[in-house]
C-alpha cells in the first residue's frame, strides 16, 4: 500500500513534469508566433514597396519626375512638392528595411540584397544635395548609412 508521502512525491513529480511541458508548449508558440509576425513585417514591407515601384511605373507624371530627377532637370514648383513626397517615401522604405535589420527583424541575406537595391537606385533618384537638405527627417544611424551610399560622412 502505497503511504501519504509516497503520493506526495509522485503528485510533486507529475507537477514538475507538467510545468516543464506547458513551458515548452509556450517557447514553441513563441517561436511560432515569432517567425509568423517576421513574415507578416516581411509581406507588408515587400507590399509597400511593390505599390511604390508600382505608383511610379503606372503614373505617367510620377516616371516622368523620376526621368527628370535622374537627367538633372529642374522641377517646377508643383513638380518639387510631388517629388519630396515620392523621395520621403522611398527613403522612409528604406529606413523601416534598416531598422528592422538593426532589430533582427531582417535577416542579413535578406538586408544584404534589400540595401544593394536602394544603394544602387538612391543616388540616381534622390540627388546628393535634396539629400543633404532634408536628411534631418531621418535617424541617425540610417543619415549614416545613407551618407556611407554617396561616399561621405557628415556625422
Amino acid at each position: 500500500m502505497t503511504s501519504l508521502t509516497e503520493w506526495a512525491a509522485i503528485s510533486d513529480i507529475v507537477g514538475n513534469a507538467a510545468v516543464v511541458i506547458s513551458l515548452l508548449v509556450v517557447a514553441f508558440t513563441v517561436a511560432q508566433n515569432t517567425t509568423a509576425i517576421r513574415a507578416q513585417i516581411d509581406n507588408h514591407w515587400y507590399d509597400s514597396q511593390h505599390a511604390s515601384l508600382g505608383d511610379i511605373a503606372s503614373n505617367s507624371e510620377l516616371l516622368a519626375l523620376y526621368v527628370k530627377i535622374r537627367n538633372g532637370q529642374t522641377l517646377d514648383e508643383l513638380e518639387q512638392e510631388r517629388y519630396n513626397l515620392v523621395a520621403f517615401r522611398h527613403l522612409i522604405h528604406w529606413e523601416q528595411a534598416f531598422s528592422r535589420h538593426q532589430n533582427g527583424f531582417v535577416e542579413q541575406a535578406q538586408w544584404l540584397s534589400i540595401d544593394k537595391s536602394y544603394s544602387t537606385e538612391t543616388p540616381d533618384f534622390v540627388p546628393e544635395e535634396w539629400w543633404r537638405e532634408n536628411n534631418f527627417h531621418f535617424r541617425g544611424d540610417f543619415i549614416e548609412h545613407v551618407d556611407s551610399v554617396y561616399g561621405r560622412s557628415q556625422r
